[in-house]
C-alpha cells in the first residue's frame, strides 16, 4: 500500500471483487428467475389440472351410469382421468417439497423444483395439500364405485372450485417471489454502480493527492535547481518510489551545491 504497484494492485483488487460480487449475484439470481419461470407455469398447470380432473370425472360417470356396458369408453376415460390426477399430485409435491416434476402431462419430461422456501407460498401449499388429499380420496370412491358413489360425486362436484382457489391463491404468491428476485437483482447492479463510481472517485483522489501533487511537487523543485537555485532543500513525501526520487534529487542539489561552491572558491 505505501508504493505505487500496492496502490494499482490493491485498486484492481477491489473492482475486480465488485466485479466478481455482481457476477455472482446475476447467476444465482438468473438460476432463480429460472426455477420461479418454470415454478410459475407448473402452478398455473396445477390450476388447469383441477379443472380437467373434474370435467374428466364428470365424463367418467355420466358414461358409467348411462352406458355401462361400454367398458372400453370406460377404460379409457378412468385411465385419462388416474394420468392427470397423478400428474397433480406429483407435480403438487415437487413443487412443495422438491423432486422431480413432470413437464408434459405423458410424464415423458421431468424437471427437478426445489423445495418451497418462502413460509407463505409452503403454507400456502399445505393448505392445497390437504384439500387434494381429500378431493383424491373422493375421486378415488367415485371411480371405484364407477359413479355411483353420489354423496363422493357430490364432494367433487363442490370442492373443486375451493382446490383450483387455493392453487391460484398460491401462483400469485409464486409470481411476487419471482418479481422480488427481478427487483433485487436490479437493486444488486445499481448499487454495484454507485459503488463503482465512488470506487474511481476515491482512486482518482488518491492517485491525485499520493502521486501527482508530489510529482507535481519534483518537477517545481527540478526546475527551480535548473535555475540555479540549489539552496532550496527538496522535502521527501509521498509514496516509496516518490520518496526515492526526491531523495536522489535532493542530493543531486547537494552535489550541484558542492561543486558550485568549490568552482567560486577556485576562481
Amino acid at each position: 500500500m505505501q508504493t505505487i504497484l500496492g496502490r494499482a494492485i490493491f485498486s484492481f483488487g477491489l473492482f475486480f471483487c465488485l466485479l466478481a460480487s455482481v457476477l455472482t449475484i446475476t447467476v444465482v439470481v438468473t438460476q432463480q428467475q429460472q426455477d420461479d419461470s418454470l415454478i410459475v407455469n407448473l402452478s398455473g398447470r396445477q390450476r388447469m389440472l383441477t379443472q380437467k380432473m373434474t370435467k374428466e370425472i364428470l365424463i367418467f360417470s355420466s358414461i358409467a351410469l348411462s352406458a355401462p356396458q361400454n367398458k372400453n369408453m370406460l377404460r379409457v376415460w378412468k385411465t385419462q382421468l388416474e394420468k392427470t390426477m397423478d400428474v397433480f399430485d406429483t407435480t403438487l409435491f415437487a413443487l412443495k417439497n422438491g423432486g422431480l416434476a413432470p413437464l408434459d402431462l405423458e410424464k415423458k419430461k421431468f424437471r427437478k423444483l426445489p423445495p418451497a422456501m418462502q413460509l407463505n407460498i409452503k403454507m400456502g401449499l399445505e393448505t392445497v395439500v390437504n384439500l387434494w388429499l381429500t378431493f383424491k380420496q373422493n375421486m378415488m370412491l367415485v371411480i371405484h364405485s364407477e359413479g355411483r358413489d353420489t354423496q363422493a360425486m357430490n364432494y367433487v362436484i363442490s370442492h373443486n372450485v375451493q382446490l383450483l382457489k387455493a392453487m391460484n391463491k398460491v401462483v400469485f404468491q409464486m409470481q411476487a417471489e419471482a418479481e422480488e428476485d427481478v427487483l433485487f437483482m436490479f437493486n444488486a447492479q445499481l448499487l454495484a454502480v454507485i459503488l463503482g463510481a465512488l470506487l474511481v472517485i476515491i482512486m482518482i483522489l488518491t492517485v491525485k493527492l499520493s502521486i501527482v501533487n508530489p510529482i507535481n511537487n519534483l518537477v517545481t523543485a527540478a526546475n527551480s535547481m535548473s535555475l540555479g537555485n540549489l539552496n532550496q532543500a527538496i522535502s521527501a513525501s509521498g509514496l516509496r518510489e516518490i520518496r526515492e526520487l526526491s531523495n536522489s534529487l535532493d542530493r543531486m542539489r547537494i552535489s550541484l551545491q558542492r561543486m558550485m561552491d568549490r568552482c567560486i572558491k577556485k576562481h
